[in-house]
Formats: structure tokens, C-alpha cells, sequence
């Protein structure tokens, strides 16, 4: 059973980049525009078997969809098909981040996020030990 969650766009505060001449800084600017987005654009998110875990289809303001997997509740393995996060090197992109938006949005999504990483924490340390 599948489910999608449409999220308006809300207000959020931009965030400020501390010092363009610093890398670190940029990067984290970058990131936090990405989570700026997911705010203040709306999308539609599907989840064709219900589960947190797994593919979720986003749209967002173009005609295009894209094709986000939650992986672990970490952050640190899930992907996104769209041309930011396969180009870039920050980790996430706005559809990511609007997944994860719907995570907090929704009550029993944000419990089952939350059990996911508990789960799956010592399954993917015992894969690194192997």
C-alpha cells in the first residue's frame, strides 16, 4: 500500500554562507540551501509500498520526476537520480531533503525513520567488520 504526502511550500530563513573564501563553509552553505529548498518549494512525494526505507518518487516544480532511496536513517546512503546530487559532492539534494521533510511532517514516518536507523546501525557495522 502505497502512500504520497504533498508539502506546500512553507516560509524558512535562508541560510548565510560564513566565508566564501573558506570550503568548508561553502559546502555547508550549499547543503543548507538544499534543505532551503525542500521548504519553500512545494512537492509531491510517493511511496509505491509504504515503506520509509526505499524508493520514494518526488516532483517538485519542474515537469521532472525524480527517484529518492532511504537507505539506513543515517543520511550517509541515500541517493537521489536528479542531476544535482548525481554531479555534485554534497551528499543530498532538495528532493532528499523534501523526503526527509515529510519524515518530520508525518508522525508514524518520523517513528519509522528513527526505528530504521536503529536497525539497521548494527547490520551495517557488522558489514564494515566482514
Amino acid at each position: 500500500m502505497g502512500r504520497t504526502i504533498r508539502l506546500n511550500a512553507v516560509r524558512h530563513e535562508a541560510p548565510v554562507c560564513e566565508d566564501y573564501e573558506d570550503l568548508g563553509s561553502v559546502l555547508d552553505f550549499e547543503r543548507a540551501m538544499r534543505v532551503h529548498r525542500a521548504y519553500v518549494e512545494p512537492f509531491e512525494i510517493a511511496s509505491p509500498d509504504g515503506h520509509v526505507d526505499g524508493s520514494w518518487l518526488v516532483h517538485g516544480t519542474s515537469a521532472a520526476a525524480y527517484v529518492v532511496d532511504i537507505v539506513d536513517g543515517t543520511g550517509t546512503r541515500d541517493a537521489c537520480t536528479c542531476p544535482d546530487f548525481l554531479g555534485g559532492d554534497l551528499g543530498t539534494c532538495k528532493h532528499l531533503e523534501a523526503v526527509r521533510r515529510a519524515f518530520q511532517v508525518r508522525r508514524e514516518l518520523a517513528a519509522a525513520y528513527r526505528r530504521l536507523s536503529e536497525i539497521m546501525q548494527p547490520w551495517w557495522r557488522r558489514c564494515i567488520e566482514i
